[in-house]
């Protein structure tokens, strides 16, 4: 699955147990979050005096942080910041906020992407997934989240560059996941640079997956969120869906269903 959080207003610590459950003892459970953030000692407690720092997303707290809430839904966890939020230097309110894999199954080859800088720093996550089950087989997965603005469409370039080195290595599926703040839906140009690399996931949807009040969204967005893979080239079952209900976030979630 994969969701933007909203810095934490999305309930994930309440969606992540239902998936578990939903999936069972026997299935692993994968979750890409984009706007994830930390909080607490981990995080630096000064920055240089001329960085321009982003301004604080804070909707909804006390919420767990990324590190809390792999913790406790006993998962794996890469993590990696784009960027602090806030200024607050203070133990109990500094923090940062990045993207995130959290796993049922063992990760490895973690590797942190930066991406060109535009209005703020960008960082995508590959990790490969290592299911336990005798059947299965490792994927390489990618979450991103591109900023907006002039640097979009030189983001999506870098980032396929290092997707095209996963799909030309030919050892294992890979999916791609995030919110590609396309402006113009699946007629941006991010979203085709991707697809020249990685298969687009039809099946997902077109329709809009973020919510603004009053359904204003409907006038000023298009899609937002989208999922890209390899599968079909390994042979692999999937199936792929937008779910309706943002559980606070303003994005909703897109979730995938691999069978082996």
């Amino acid at each position: 699955m994969s969701w933007n959080i909203n810095v934490g207003d999305g309930r994930a610590e309440a969606l992540i147990p239902q998936l578990r459950e939903q999936a069972g003892s026997t299935t692993g459970v994968i979750v890409l979050l984009e706007e994830a953030f930390r909080a607490g000692w981990d995080v630096p407690d000064s920055y240089p005096r001329r960085l321009t720092v982003p301004h604080a997303i804070r909707p909804r707290r006390p919420a767990p942080d990324v590190v809390a809430l792999a913790a406790r839904s006993d998962l794996w966890l890469a993590y990696v910041p784009s960027m602090r939020n806030g200024s607050d230097v203070s133990p109990s309110r500094r923090e940062d906020r990045g993207n995130a894999i959290l796993s049922t199954e063992p990760l490895r080859d973690v590797v942190a992407i930066e991406l060109p800088f535009g209005r703020q720093r960008r960082v995508a996550i590959a990790a490969t997934v290592v299911p336990r089950g005798s059947q299965s087989r490792p994927i390489r997965v990618v979450v991103v989240h591109f900023d907006r603005g002039h640097a979009h469409d030189a983001q999506a370039a870098a980032l396929a560059a290092h997707v095209k080195a996963f799909v030309d290595d030919k050892t294992m599926p890979v999916v791609v996941a995030g919110d590609l703040n396309s402006a113009k839906g699946i007629h941006d140009r991010a979203v085709a640079t991707l697809g020249e690399v990685v298969h687009r996931e039809d099946g997902c949807g077109t329709g809009r997956t973020m919510r603004w009040p009053l359904r204003l969204d409907v006038f000023f967005l298009q899609r937002l969120d989208f999922m890209f893979s390899t599968l079909d080239d390994f042979g692999v079952t999937h199936t792929c869906e937008t779910l309706t209900h943002t559980m606070g976030s303003d994005h909703v979630p897109v979730s995938m269903t691999v069978r082996y």
